[in-house]
């Protein structure tokens, strides 16, 4: 399997919702590094195979998933959870929530989606506080 170039985070003033970039031309640069050298039709051949081969590949990842999240994705949750027991929420409004963790406060909005911590509403994607006020609201 050929090295993929490494993953970028999107430099963008807008939501990214957890997305990484990399530029195309680039990997496919560097996956068909050796390749260039083939005659064009064997060319074409082996960008067709390498291409359905990672199209196959996509659609299998999502069969074998037991989460409505992606596995990473539902592994950052899972850590997130693991933090906000360590925090201790209390309700400002119906959904606005303070939570407290050490000597830091974060204010929370489920409604609009925001922290104070602003990771929430960067890449739409709860950050731990916003799980832990998440957590309160479902006791209340």
């Amino acid at each position: 399997m050929h090295s993929i170039m490494p993953l970028k985070l999107v430099h963008t003033s807008g939501p990214v919702y957890r997305v990484m970039t990399i530029n195309v031309a680039k990997c496919l640069n560097s996956c068909l590094k050796f390749a260039r050298q083939l005659p064009i039709l064997t060319l074409a051949e082996f960008i067709r195979n390498m291409l359905q081969r990672w199209f196959h590949d996509r659609h299998r990842t999502p069969q074998s998933m037991r989460h409505q999240l992606t596995n990473a994705s539902h592994l950052v949750i899972l850590k997130r959870v693991e933090k906000c027991a360590y925090m201790t929420v209390n309700p400002v409004d119906w959904n606005i929530f303070s939570v407290k963790r050490s000597r830091k406060q974060w204010t929370v909005d489920l409604a609009r989606k925001t922290c104070t911590c602003n990771k929430f509403q960067m890449n739409m994607f709860p950050c731990s506080h916003a799980l832990a006020a998440a957590r309160y609201s479902t006791f209340i």
